[in-house]
């Protein structure tokens, strides 16, 4: 006695009930923390192995276009929505392109909009591509990013694209330069070999010129 109760008639039990639920408290607590900080070690450790799995994808990719497939590909699946990208006109002349991935989404983005924007546009948060020219694209996410954790993700995915696009770049420089040289040297190679061979028949036109004269 007394059974089935809340009602403590003993001032011990009462100070055993305080102490029991204080413990209860402290210990649920606790395990809440604990239990937070794994899910976020794990959350920490799967976007640890996207983030290399994506170095890895786009260290493979040779132009801008599967850049940038890549990348929208890999936040359509981290985030599981649609999400499009949009690549500025490049210095070779070729136009804006888009690419679209995950389930399809509409309305979609007005194209110059996510281009000159870096906040959300009706339900899309839009992330930049830039490299240090300047910004040469930019991919929208169709949801709203509203954790710290969640919009590094995605501006570190966006990043690795961007160094990504940059050594494309410069590759296509590179060999842009490359080619230069080579006409260089074949034009050189070329004036001196039309000026060696007019030089003998020259020389032999002016001696005969010279003893007419």
């Amino acid at each position: 006695e007394p059974l089935y109760t809340f009602k403590v008639s003993e001032e011990g039990d009462l100070a055993t009930l305080v102490f029991f639920l204080l413990m209860a408290s402290i210990t649920a607590n606790l395990a809440f923390r604990m239990r937070d900080a794994m899910t976020k070690r794990e959350v920490v450790a799967t976007r640890m192995v996207a983030l290399q799995a994506m170095t890895q994808r786009v260290a493979g990719a040779a132009t801008r276009d599967q850049i940038l497939q890549i990348l929208v590909d890999q936040l359509s699946d981290n985030f599981s929505c649609a999400v499009v990208a949009i690549a500025a006109e490049d210095s070779t002349g070729t136009g804006a392109k888009h690419f679209t991935s995950g389930r399809p989404a509409k309305p979609l983005p007005d194209w110059n909009e996510m281009l000159q924007s870096s906040t959300r546009l009706s339900g899309w948060t839009v992330l930049p591509i830039s490299i240090k020219p300047g910004r040469i694209g930019s991919v929208a996410i169709n949801r709203t990013i509203v954790t710290r954790d969640e919009r590094d993700y995605a501006d570190a995915l966006a990043n690795q694209a961007a160094v990504a696009l940059e050594r494309t770049m410069l590759v296509g420089d590179l060999e842009e330069a490359r080619l230069v040289s080579q006409r260089e040297q074949l034009r050189v190679a070329l004036l001196s070999s039309v000026s060696h061979d007019l030089r003998t028949p020259l020389s032999s036109v002016i001696g005969a010129a010279s003893s007419l004269l």
